[in-house]
């Protein structure tokens, strides 16, 4: 006769999803490299694949605008049309600060001038720069970008000062339409003893872009977050030790991005098991 020598079980598993209605948004997909679920995901090479987060891209003082904007006697604005960098008009996965570079130059006047592009929400930000007489200085935006959308320059003192526009990944955050699923554990591929479960590469992954499942947060989600509705969720960026892209915690942190609308709804200790709540 066997006996039990354990009577113990486990609430739940990363990556496990939370509750009935949330099952039925599971989405079948196809592992692009190896992927340990729980943990959220970029949109693969297709729209069939998903994928580990990337590491963080580099500065690129162009991404926007290859060729240079030009100043004018008049005031002048450039939108969509004119972007032709390697990012250009196009929203950004990684969201990120925007560069202004102005060329040394006489006709840049003592000024200000305008920027307009989308946060990681898709609200839309409007923010004026200070631009310098004689220019030669790069400008970093304050806030965060997914998409440059236009840029206006006051009246200058003739068409020689230029500015280009790039990105710079000093601070960042997730947009939402590229980062939108987390892995989902299969209990019934998947034996229930294993504390990490990982899909490989090529194969399939059921993954989930809204609704509850559990994840790991580093960081303890308190009752008092939890009453007011929950934790927001931050998404770890840079791989630190044995920490892994893609994990979550319960406040904002160096080498973490805010998933916009995803809140960390049940209580736990550090490295604990949580109802994160995506797709609200």
């Amino acid at each position: 006769m066997t006996l039990w020598t354990d009577n113990t079980f486990n609430v739940a598993y990363e990556g496990q999803v939370a509750d009935a209605p949330s099952s039925l948004n599971a989405l079948s997909k196809i592992a692009e490299g190896d992927i340990r679920v729980g943990l959220l995901l970029e949109q693969g090479t297709s729209h069939n694949q998903v994928a580990p987060l990337s590491a963080l891209p580099v500065l690129d003082d162009d991404a926007i605008t290859a060729t240079p904007l030009a100043s004018a006697a008049a005031a002048v604005e450039y939108d969509f049309g004119d972007f032709d960098g390697v990012v250009g008009a196009n929203p950004m996965g990684v969201c990120q600060r925007y560069t202004l570079e102005l060329n040394a130059h006489a006709d840049w006047l003592d000024s200000v001038g305008q920027v307009i592009y989308e946060e990681p929400s898709g609200a839309e930000v409007a923010e004026d720069f200070l631009i310098p007489a004689g220019g030669g200085v790069t400008l970093t935006t304050d806030g965060i970008g997914r998409r440059f959308k236009l840029i206006t320059l006051p009246a200058q003192g003739g068409t020689n000062g230029t500015v280009t526009i790039g990105t710079t990944p000093t601070a960042y955050g997730l947009n939402p339409d590229f980062f939108h699923a987390v892995g989902v554990y299969d209990r019934m591929a998947t034996p229930s003893d294993t504390a990490t479960v990982t899909v490989d590469d090529e194969s399939k992954i059921a993954v989930l872009p809204k609704g509850r499942i559990w994840v790991i947060s580093e960081t303890a989600v308190t009752a008092a977050q939890v009453a007011l509705g929950g934790a927001d969720a931050y998404v770890r960026m840079v791989t630190v030790g044995a920490a892994v892209r893609g994990q979550f915690r319960s406040s904002p942190a160096a080498n973490f991005a805010k998933l916009p609308g995803a809140k960390l709804l049940t209580a736990c200790d550090a490295d604990g098991l949580s109802v994160l709540e995506i797709g609200r």
